[in-house]
């Protein structure tokens, strides 16, 4: 999340609407990549949570292009060892939800990435595949040394080098969603009103996700480079998110 109150606004409305037997075994969980005071998530939360279970997590240095951080953020202190890894401007009906919590198994059983779930998007023909949105254990991200953060600072990279690691581990398996079976596609979120990040001089264009492929740069062996706290949560104090113990992530085999 990063200055996205309407996206936030809607997702949350939402999930308060879904069924009892969804919301009793899941948990959202809101990483706010730096946003300033007047767009932070917590109080857009705290206004509009009603039946939904939802911890935000908020870095404290805004970070451009922290995509990579978050998200190792996100795997460092989720309460649950599965995760379904989402983007704030789609929405997972809780159908979708439901498919999920039917792949646990398989996902929990071996080192399973699910990705390249479809969506309904204006101007993307179907499938439409999002690049960022994918199931997957706490166990298998850290296996597969999760993002990296040498990225951080400019735009783009940080999904391309994620699968790479991931097709290139032989240990690891990765499946397209639609290879599953037939299931409800992810809602995008027309409407955009926060402040964007500039994309010039990104990493792709300087040779930084190049050079990280062919092994002329080595990957980043530690993660969480900024301070974070945990902002708001409907759950008591007690059973919300712990402290991440400090990762040094080994190169991908």
């Amino acid at each position: 999340y990063y200055c996205d109150v309407h996206h936030l606004e809607h997702n949350v409305r939402l999930w308060n609407t879904f069924p009892a037997v969804i919301l009793d075994h899941v948990h959202f969980l809101i990483v706010d990549d730096g946003s300033p005071d007047e767009a932070r998530a917590a109080p857009v939360v705290a206004r509009n949570v009603e039946a939904a279970s939802v911890t935000v997590v908020e870095i404290e240095q805004d970070l451009a292009w922290n995509i990579g951080g978050a998200r190792n953020l996100l795997f460092a202190v989720a309460p649950t060892d599965v995760i379904f890894v989402m983007d704030m401007d789609t929405f997972a009906p809780w159908e979708l939800l439901e498919w999920a919590m039917g792949q646990l198994e398989p996902v929990r059983e071996s080192c399973l990435v699910i990705n390249a779930f479809r969506r309904l998007a204006p101007r993307c023909p179907l499938p439409c595949p999002h690049p960022a949105v994918m199931l997957l254990t706490k166990l298998s991200y850290w296996h597969i040394a999760g993002c990296d953060e040498d990225l951080v600072g400019r735009y783009g990279g940080t999904d391309p080098l994620f699968r790479h690691k991931t097709s290139v581990m032989r240990s690891c398996t990765t499946t397209h969603a639609k290879n599953l079976g037939d299931m409800p596609f992810l809602q995008v979120i027309k409407r955009n009103i926060g402040p964007r990040k500039t994309k010039a001089n990104g990493n792709k264009k300087i040779g930084l996700v190049a050079a990280k492929i062919n092994g002329t740069r080595p990957w980043a062996t530690s993660v969480l480079r900024f301070s974070w706290y945990v902002a708001f949560s409907t759950v008591p104090a007690s059973a919300s998110v712990p402290a991440p113990t400090p990762v040094l992530v080994p190169a991908p085999t």
